[in-house]
């Protein structure tokens, strides 16, 4: 039967066996390859964000990045 815990009123729900990792969790070969495509990925964003960054820079007289300045707990002023 399920069990039931009940901490702060909430229901939790607590499989009866313990969950084991998926084996693909283990493998090198998919770690590796996981990495490879992420950076794959990031090469292709970069090579995509150049020229959009150009392009920004050239049309509007502001920074290519948009900042903001905030006021924070008790006034204070922080930059997003």
């Amino acid at each position: 039967m399920e069990t039931m815990n009940k901490p702060y009123g909430a229901s939790l729900y607590q499989p009866p066996y313990p969950r084991l990792p998926h084996i693909s969790t283990r493998s090198a070969f998919k770690r590796t390859l996981d990495i490879l495509g992420a950076l794959v990925g990031l090469g292709i964003l970069i090579i995509l964000f150049v020229p959009v960054a150009i392009a920004i820079r050239l049309d509007s007289p502001g920074p290519i990045l948009y900042s903001q300045e905030r006021f924070g707990l008790q006034g204070r002023p922080f930059q997003i």
